[in-house]
Order: C-alpha cells, then sequence, then structure tokens
C-alpha cells in the first residue's frame, strides 16, 4: 500500500465510503492549510497506485468532481460494528440481554487490534480513531450491562476492574463495579470502589463523582433493595432466536439444560445429539447457546467442513479462534500456562498474543501430540474455571480423525470440570465413516457422555410450527406431517415455499423442496450460490468473488438476495465468511451440476484460493488438494500431488498424524505419472505418518513398498531410509518376533554405504537391537562400536545421545552395568546441551535402574526425582508411564505391598493407550510378584501359563511359569520346563533386560525342587554377578543376587559359601530398603543345614 501518506488516503476514502469527495477536500484531508504544489498531482498518481493495489474489483471510482470507493454492505467491519452495535442498544432496550450480550460479543469479536493502528499520527485518521475508540468503549460498557442483567455479577468484576484501569475517568465502569461487587456479597470491596474513584476525580481532575455514582454510594450504604437483580420468570418455551419457531424439543432441551446446571456445579458433561439431516440437531444446540448465555455460560461454536479439504483440528480451531481474539493477554496467558507453546502449533494467532512463547518442540517428539491434547484440555478447563463454558461442535459426521481423537481426549478429562460438549451428528449411510463409528463408541463408554436421539417431530408439534411461522397455510399441517414424517427442516422448508408459492402441492423430497425454493431466486444468484456450493458449507467472500469472476461488491449484492431468502447468512465473528444455512441446501446446489462442471469449478476454485492467499497458502493447502483432487480429470495430477504432499507435511506438524496419512494417501492416488523417486518420497512419508499415528503394520507395509520400489529403480539412499523406517522408531522390535526385519536392516546397511551419516547410525543401532535376543552378542557389540564411534565423529549431541540409548536396549546385561551407568551420565549432558529432554530422561532413567543394579540407594534416589521432574515437564506418556512403572517396581521391592496394587494400576492406565503391549507386559510381571507376596498366585498362573507372547521373552516367561509351579507345590511340572529351559544356551540365550531376573528366579525354583544339576549351571553363570541387584527394567526387580546364590551353595552342599552369600545378601537388601528380601534372605540362613 506504499507510504503513510497513500495509506491515509485508503482510509480517507473508506472512512467516507460510497461517498464522492473532491480532490480539494482529499488534499485537505491529507496535507491541512500547508499542501506541497503538487499535492493535486500526487493524488492522482496514489490513486492510481490504489487501483492497481486494490485490483479491478476494488472499488476506486473516478467522480465528475472526484472519487469514490465503493463498499458494499457489511464489507467493512467498522460499519458491521457499528450494525452490532445498534442492534445491541435495540435488544436491551427491549428486554432482551442474552440476545445483546450476544450480539456485543460478535461485534466486539471484529476488534482485533487499535483501528487504523499504523495511522495515528495522520491527521485525517485521528478523528476516525477516537471515534472508533468511544464506540469500543461503549460497546464494553453495554456488554457489562448486559450481563449484568443476567445475573454475571461474579465472573464480571475482574474484568470491570480492568476497565477501570484502563479508563479511569469513565464513571460508568466504576459504577457497574461497584454494582457487580455489591451483588457479589463484598458490600465493603463495593464501597472502597467508590473511595478510589473519588480520589482520582480528585487528584486527577480536581472535580467530585457525578450524581449517579453517589447516588449508588447511597444506595449502597443503604441496601437498597432496588440494587438486588429483578428476579426473571422462567418463560415455558424459549426465548425465540434468529433461527425462528421452536416447537418439539422441549424434553430434550430439557436434558440438556439440565445438563448444564450439573456443569456449573463443577460436573463436566458430553451430549451426543444423533439424528437424519435436517432433523434439528443444529437447531436444538441454538436453543441451548441461548439459554447458557442467558445463564451466565460461554459459549463457543465450531462446525465441521462437510465438503472436504478442511484443515486438520478445523473445529477446535474455529471455535477457539473466536474466543482467543477477544481475551485479554493476561488473562489468555493465565489460562494457557506451560502449555501456551502447545495450543499456539493449532493457533499460531497465539504468538501475536503473547510474543515471548517459545518454538514449537521437533516433531520428532514421540509424546508431543498427547501433550498438545493436555494442554488444550488444561486450557477449557481453565476457561471453565471463571465462567462455565459450553462448547458446541457440530456435523461430526464430517470431522477429521485427529478432531475426533482430540475430543475422545477431552472427554476422558471432563468429569471434574465445568465444561459441557455438545457434539451433533448424523447417523445415517453413508455418511457415518469408520472413525465416527470408532470414536462414538468411546464416546458413549465415558460416564459423562448421554446420547440424545433426534425423532421427528409429531403431528400436533408440525401443526403448531405452521400455525407460528406460516398461518396462512395452517391447514395443512395433517398433509405436510404425512409427507415429511416430522422431518423439522422439511417441514420448514414445505411451509415457507407453500407461502411463497401459494398452492398446496408438496414436494416429494427435502431436496425437491430445496430446488423449487433456489429456483425462485435469481439466475446471477443461483449461479453464484452453485460456486460457493464448490467451495463447502462455508465459503471466504474474496475467493466466490475471484472463482465466479465478478465484484466482491456484485456477490454481496447477489448474497443479499440468498440472505433475503435464509438460504445463507453470515459466520459469526468472521469477516467476508458466509455459510449456507442447512448443509442440504449446500448439496442441493452441489448436486445440480453435471461432472463436467464440476471439475471445471474445483479448478476455478483452486485456483481463486491460490490468488487470494498466494501470501500465506499454508493454512490452505488441504483446500486446495481438495479440490485439485477434483480437477484432476481436467486439470491434471500434478497440482493435486504437490499440495497433498505439503499438506501432508503440514499435518505431521500439527500432530494431526491420521489427516496426514490421508493426504499422503490422496498424493499416492494422483501420483501415476510420478517419477519412482518421488512415489518412493510420497511411500517414506506415509509410512513415518502411519507409524506415528500408531498403526505400524501399515507403516511397516508402506516402507516394504517404498523399499521394493526403490531396491528396483536403484535408487540405493532411498531403500536405505526405507529399511530404517521397516526398523520402527523405537527400538523394541526383534528378529524373533519379525524374520524379515534383519535382512532388510543388513541391506539398508549396504546401501547407505560406509561413510560417515546419521542414517548409517540408526541402522546400525536398530539392527544390533533386533538381533538382541540371539546368540550374536559379539556382532551387536560390533553394531554398536562402530555406531557409536560414528556419531561421535558427526559430533551431534542428539545422534551421539540416541546411539548411546540404543547400546542400553541392544547390550543389556549384568556385565555392562558400570558402562550403562556411565553412558547414562554422557547421555544427561549431550541431552541438556541440545535440549532434548526426552533424551535427557532416558539418561535419567538408564542411570536409576543401573545404580540400583550396582547397589547405590543414594544415587537410585536422585536420578528418580530427576526423571520425575523431566517427566513433569515432558508431559508425555512414555516417559510418565516409565516414571509411574519405576515407583511400582520400587513399591515390590520394598515391600509396601499395600501400595503396590494401586501404583501397578495407575502405570497402566497412564501406558496403556499409547504403549499397549509394553504396559500391559509390565503389569503382569509387576503383578507375578504381588501373587507371589500376597496371594493369587494360582489364579495368576492360570491367566499366563499359555501366554507366552505378553512377555518380553520365552526365557522370562518360562522362569516366572517354573516358579510359579515350584511355589505351588507343583514340582513335577516345574522340574520339566527347567530342563526345557536349561537345554538352551543361557549365557547367550536372550541376554536382555529381563535375562538377570529370569535366572535368579530359576535358581531359586532350581532350590525348591532340589535340582543340583542345573542348580550348579546357574550358580556359575550368576556368581560373577554376586555384588549386584537383580533388576528387569522397567517391570521387576528382585533383591540381591547373593540370596539365590546362597540357596544354591546349600542345594551344592557349599555351606561356607552359602553362609557368606546370604550375610552379603542381607546387608545389601538392608543397604537397599528391600525389606521383604531381608526376612526372606534370613528365613533361607535358618534353614540352611
Amino acid at each position: 500500500m506504499g507510504g503513510a501518506r497513500q495509506r491515509a488516503l485508503l482510509a480517507v476514502l473508506l472512512l467516507h465510503a460510497n461517498e464522492t469527495l473532491s480532490a480539494d477536500r482529499i488534499i485537505d484531508e491529507l496535507w491541512g492549510a500547508r499542501p506541497p504544489a503538487t499535492a493535486a498531482k500526487t493524488v492522482q498518481v496514489y490513486i492510481s497506485r490504489l487501483r492497481k493495489a486494490l485490483g479491478p474489483d476494488g472499488g476506486v471510482t473516478t467522480r465528475e468532481h472526484g472519487y469514490e470507493l465503493r463498499v458494499a454492505p457489511e464489507q467493512l467491519d467498522a460499519h458491521r460494528f457499528e450494525r452490532l452495535l445498534a442492534e445491541a442498544r435495540a435488544e436491551l432496550a427491549e428486554g432482551r440481554a442474552a440476545r445483546a450480550a450476544s450480539t456485543l460479543e460478535g461485534a466486539l469479536a471484529l476488534w482485533r487490534d487499535a483501528p487504523l493502528a499504523d495511522l495515528t499520527f495522520e491527521a485525517p485518521a485521528q478523528r476516525a480513531i477516537a471515534r472508533l475508540e468511544d464506540l469500543h468503549v461503549d460497546a464494553l460498557e453495554l456488554l457489562a450491562d448486559a450481563e449484568l442483567e443476567l445475573g454475571h455479577h461474579a465472573p464480571l468484576v475482574e474484568r470491570l476492574e480492568r476497565l477501570v484501569a484502563a479508563h479511569p475517568f469513565r464513571e460508568r465502569f466504576r459504577a457497574q463495579l461497584m454494582l457487580a461487587l455489591y451483588r457479589s456479597d463484598r458490600q465493603a470491596d463495593a464501597l472502597q470502589a467508590y473511595r478510589a474513584a473519588r480520589a482520582t476525580l480528585a487528584e486527577e481532575l480536581g472535580i467530585e463523582p457525578g450524581e449517579r455514582l453517589r447516588e449508588l454510594e447511597r444506595a449502597i450504604l443503604t441496601q437498597d433493595p432496588r440494587l438486588d437483580l429483578a428476579r426473571v420468570a422462567t418463560a415455558a418455551t424459549p426465548e425465540p432466536t434468529a433461527a425462528g419457531a421452536f416447537v418439539g424439543r422441549e424434553a430434550e432441551l430439557a436434558e440438556l439444560t439440565a445438563g448444564l446446571d450439573e456443569v456449573t456445579a463443577g460436573h463436566g458433561r458430553l451430549f451426543l445429539l444423533v439424528g437424519e439431516p435436517g432433523i434439528g440437531k443444529s437447531r436444538l444446540a441454538e436453543e441451548l447457546s441461548a439459554h447458557a448465555r442467558a445463564h451466565g455460560a460461554l459459549v463457543l461454536v465450531g462446525r465441521c467442513w462437510e465438503a472436504g479439504g478442511a484443515p486438520a483440528y478445523w473445529p477446535w480451531v474455529q471455535s477457539l479462534r473466536a474466543y482467543v481474539r477477544r481475551v485479554e493477554p493476561d488473562v489468555l496467558r493465565a489460562q494457557l500456562g506451560p502449555g501456551a507453546a502447545d495450543v499456539a502449533q493449532l493457533l499460531p494467532e497465539l504468538r501475536d498474543v503473547l510474543d515471548e512463547l517459545p518454538p514449537v518442540s521437533a516433531v520428532e517428539s514421540d509424546g508431543a501430540r498427547f501433550r498438545l491434547f493436555d494442554s488444550l484440555t488444561a486450557f477449557l478447563k481453565h476457561v471453565a474455571d471463571e465462567q462455565p463454558l459450553v462448547l458446541i461442535l457440530d456435523d461430526l459426521h464430517a470431522a477429521d480423525e485427529p478432531s475426533l481423537l482430540l475430543l475422545q481426549f477431552v472427554a476422558r478429562e471432563l468429569a471434574r470440570s465445568r465444561v459441557m460438549v455438545v457434539g451433533a451428528y448424523r447417523d445415517v449411510d453413508p455418511t457415518v465413516v469408520e472413525p465416527l463409528d470408532a470414536a462414538v463408541a468411546e464416546l458413549t463408554r465415558e460416564p459423562v457422555t448421554r446420547r440424545l436421539t433426534l425423532r421427528g417431530l409429531d403431528a400436533d408439534d408440525v401443526t403448531r410450527y405452521i400455525a407460528l411461522a406460516a398461518p396462512t397455510v395452517s391447514a395443512m399441517g395433517a398433509a405436510v406431517f404425512a409427507e415429511t414424517e416430522g422431518n423439522p427442516l422439511f417441514v420448514g422448508e414445505i411451509v415457507r415455499l407453500l407461502d411463497k408459492e401459494g398452492q398446496l402441492a408438496i414436494p416429494n423430497s427435502v431436496r425437491e423442496t430445496i430446488g423449487r425454493r433456489l429456483r425462485h431466486l435469481s439466475d446471477d444468484c443461483n449461479a453464484v450460490l452453485t460456486t460457493a456450493s464448490v467451495l463447502g458449507r462455508e465459503f471466504d467472500l474474496q475467493v466466490l468473488a475471484r472463482a465466479c469472476e465478478r465484484g466482491t461488491a456484485t456477490v454481496l449484492e447477489l448474497l443479499d438476495e440468498a440472505a433475503d431468502a435464509r438460504v445463507v447468512s453470515d459466520v459469526p465473528g468472521a469477516i467476508g465468511r458466509l455459510r449456507f444455512a442447512h448443509a442440504l441446501i449446500r448439496d442441493a446446489a452441489y448436486q445440480r451440476l453435471s461432472r463436467a462442471r464440476r471439475v471445471e469449478l474445483h479448478r476455478c476454485v483452486g485456483e481463486a484460493i491460490e490468488a487470494v492467499h498466494a501470501a500465506d497458502l499454508d493454512p490452505h493447502l488441504a483446500e486446495l488438494a481438495h479440490h485439485f483432487a477434483e480437477a484432476a480429470a481436467a486439470d491434471g495430477p500434478e497440482r493435486a500431488v504437490h499440495y497433498a504432499a505439503r499438506a501432508g507435511a503440514r499435518a505431521v506438524t500439527l500432530l494431526a498424524y491420521e489427516e496426514a496419512v490421508r493426504l499422503y494417501a490422496l498424493a499416492l492416488d494422483a501420483s501415476a505419472r510420478a517419477t519412482p523417486e518421488e512415489r518412493c518420497g510420497l511411500l517414506l512419508a506415509l509410512g513415518d505418518a502411519q507409524g506415528r499415528r500408531g498403526d505400524d503394520g501399515g507403516a511397516k507395509a508402506t516402507f516394504m513398498r517404498a523399499a521394493e520400489l526403490a531396491r528396483g529403480a536403484g535408487l540405493p539412499q532411498l531403500l536405505a531410509r526405507a529399511t530404517a523406517g521397516y526398523g520402527g522408531r523405537f527400538l523394541w522390535a526383534h528378529g524373533l518376533t519379525d524374520e524379515r526385519l534383519v535382512p532388510l536392516l543388513e541391506e539398508g546397511l549396504v546401501a547407505v554405504g560406509t561413510h560417515d551419516s546419521e542414517l548409517r547410525v540408526r541402522l546400525l543401532s536398530r539392527l544390533a537391537a533386533a538381533l538382541r535376543h540371539g546368540p550374536t552378542r559379539a556382532r551387536r557389540e560390533v553394531l554398536m562400536d562402530e555406531a557409536i564411534q560414528m556419531a561421535r565423529r558427526i559430533g551431534d549431541p542428539v545422534t551421539i545421545a540416541s546411539a548411546l540409548t540404543a547400546a542400553e536396549s541392544a547390550l543389556h546385561a549384568p556385565h555392562t552395568a558400570q558402562a550403562r551407568l556411565a553412558n547414562a551420565g554422557e547421555i544427561v549432558e549431550l541431552a541438556v546441551r541440545a535440549g532434548d529432554r526426552e533424551r535427557e530422561f532416558d539418561g535419567h532413567e538408564h542411570a536409576f535402574w543401573a545404580s540400583w543394579e550396582l547397589g547405590d540407594p543414594d544415587r537410585r534416589a536422585r536420578e528418580l526425582t530427576e526423571m520425575a521432574r523431566v517427566a513433569a515437564e515432558l508431559r508425555q506418556p512414555a516417559q510418565q508411564w516409565m516414571l509411574a512403572a519405576a515407583h511400582a517396581t520400587l513399591a515390590l521391592a520394598q515391600g509396601r505391598f499395600e501400595e503396590a496394587p494401586a501404583l501397578i494400576a495407575r502405570a497402566h492406565e497412564i501406558g496403556a493407550p499409547t504403549l499397549a503391549w509394553n504396559a500391559q507386559a509390565a503389569r503382569t510381571l509387576q503383578r507375578f510378584i504381588l501373587c507371589r507376596e500376597c496371594g493369587g498366585l494360582e489364579a495368576y498362573l492360570l491367566e499366563v501359563r499359555d501366554r507366552e507372547h505378553d512377555f518380553p521373552s520365552p526365557l522370562v516367561h518360562g522362569a516366572v511359569v517354573s516358579h510359579a509351579l515350584a511355589f505351588l507345590d507343583r514340582g513335577d511340572e516345574a522340574a520339566e520346563l527347567v530342563d526345557e529351559l536349561l537345554g538352551h544356551d543361557l549365557a547367550d540365550w536372550h541376554v536382555d533386560e529381563q535375562w538377570f531376573v529370569s535366572l535368579c528366579l530359576l535358581a531359586e525354583t532350581c532350590a525348591i525342587i532340589g535340582d543340583a544339576d542345573a542348580g550348579a549351571v546357574l550358580y556359575d553363570l550368576l556368581e560373577p554377578y554376586a555384588d549386584h541387584n537383580a533388576v528387569a527394567v522397567p517391570e521387576l526387580a528382585l533383591d540381591s543376587t547373593s540370596r539365590p546364590l546362597g540357596l544354591l551353595a546349600s542345594l551344592l552342599g557349599r555351606h561356607d559359601d552359602a553362609e557368606r552369600h546370604f550375610a552379603d545378601a542381607v546387608a545389601m537388601n538392608e543397604r537397599m530398603g528391600a525389606r521383604a528380601w531381608v526376612e526372606h534372605t534370613r528365613r533361607a540362613q535358618a534353614l540352611r543345614p
């Protein structure tokens, strides 16, 4: 827009929109009494530049005596604000406080910042700025009046205190604050507010408060009953809304309003409104909204995008964006708390308001999505702490899968909150899709959920509706009911049509009815609506005008025609956005298109979005992918592939992995003309997104496709990336459970080459971990040594820390405990340097278990404290589960058996949603110790005996089962299983995190059943670790290895060794606080020969 003077010219034209301003008037506005000699020429240049900047539809017109900027009604936010303010004044005067409050909230939502902020010192703008700011304050005063009338005095106090501080000389704000305090039973504070007002006015202006303020003080002192809130009788029927007559849903509305009462009392609720299209779900939600606002609740509304192409989390973004824009930064900062940066991933505008937010965490963060969901849920609950919150999510049948997952997360946290969520969706095929079915199944299991299924209105309700909406055709009630089966939308459309046409012929379907209504509109209006239907139920005015190749003013005039017919309406709080009055109206307009015309219009719409949003396409990438995919038959697939791939990448950054999978699949479907390298890249991106969403099987299949494509096309680097992807994002996979894993990783190592690279380090680490359950220790050591040395040469702290973490898994054994402890310290140091909290937690966790194994209780306690600190900062389920599992294992080892069940259950509760198998395996092993010590071992044995796959390895499963059999005096069965296990070379079989504990359990089993031969083998394997504690990360810890060694020594007749081992075991167990194991050891000492 050029310099300040040219922007000032635009401001002058906008402030006098639709008026002709002479050149002399413009010169006077811009330069005042001392214009330059070239002023007239300069104005002509500025006008020319404005025309170029605003485009052919910009509306700058040359008149005979000057210039005019044509602006359509509602196109200018200032005009719209003033209209809404006038409406609110009238509504408040009519006693409709709830409607006035809603209107004022919509008006105030239009304010982004100070008006004409970059022209503050330009003379033409100063008068307008002052006027608009006065109107803004008027709106704030009116809103406070409306909320006082509605009884919202308590939550209003804090806002009024801020307004008084910002406008100390506005006596109306001070009067409102005094009244709000008085009604909140804070009479002394109300009088103090008066004294503060009097002191400020006297000191700053030398005047006394006005008569109104003085009268209010006297009324407070005398406790005048006129100050009390007038009691408002509850109407038998709700206040009419803009949507018209409301009948036949009294029972459902009563249930919703009762739920709102529970929410206000601190018991959150989720209501699902279910039914066929047009059954009145949205209308019922509107009535609830009016009731909620009238009773002091904050109402936020988000609608899913039914036409396809919506950004991820759209209904959440849409609802929260309206709130964020109208709240003071300090309030927002407090409500967001430490999760502000996480929520800003969904609402980037938060960074404009809270400029101190740190950068977004790396996408690699495995618990980032949990943290996002947790932060957003906490935000909603904090908002509701001040004012009950009603969040309405409409058209959930069109929701993206990440939005449904977020809803499930929020639902689990609603119980102790003042949040009410209302979700509306269609339940008829083919609308309902698998993600919604799965989400509804989960949601209905939550105790907070209520499901309201809406049916058609009965005959009496239809007749009552017609009598209210169109009395001239009230005699048609029975016929209308018979044809519509009481579907409210169908009823409404028919009544509107009959009232307009004066005919008694009833259409056969709701779509036919809508089609007939659309035919009453002009051809130009219908053409615009047809293009709008391609955009979706909601549409952007600028994009629509561009796609229609018409001026914005012309399109607005045509849409006014549609609005008068109640076909379209404004989107509340969103400048320049409109929506069809119902999804079926949009569908009717869209379905009239031929296939060829539909393809052409999708192309036009896509190109219009490109042009209008060229400066920032990122929020519109999914839309562009949708439109160009629909247009691919005529336009070709290139743009569809391009935008779908970009949209998929953006979805990953937003942690919307399910949406990323959909978009990458869309790109692949359209990529028939792409090169093998391009298709392979898309497959790799798809596999990564599938892995992140937890679909390990799907990810492996996709990476396998990528590997086959790269192999056939001779693309070694892509082949290496595909094999690394197949290896998984974690180190848990091993060759015993997937016979293709090791050969693929080996192939990837050959493909990547021998030069130093992060990818080769990752492949080496994955291969070493994959081999950990076989007799391959020497090879694993070589692989990990190469990985660690290469990582050190690369020098990246995260790469080094990751390699050292991999060594923990690949090389875990009792003899590596000291090395693991040293590595853990280095991992922490590297992670702190790199700012990698996850690796920092890994380091502390490794040190916790290694120090326990080595008998250092003080170091163990310090590391547990550090684990808790870092886990609290991360707020991610993986780390919280590992911490909870460690607490449960520690309680069992220390003999705190009364606490252990709750700790075990808590760990499983945290880990199950995201770490299902690991959490279940840990709980199974922890329950073994609990059942052995407290009873229930026989039932436990029955449960796990044939479930080897539920355990980390066949060795630990066999050790647990044989020990339970021996403990239950089933020695023959135990002996048979011990013989089977000893048939393997236990020195090199499943030497992993559970190996040490497994051998100690087998040692005790041999002592019980008297198997000296097996005992001798086990004694030799365990004796080098006599000064260790037997620990299995993270689920099981026994005690000093010296105790089972003492049992074996006694079995083998080596009594002096037994005495020494038992004495060492007592000392170690006492030092580690293992009370139960001290008793077990002393009991074994007493029983020795």
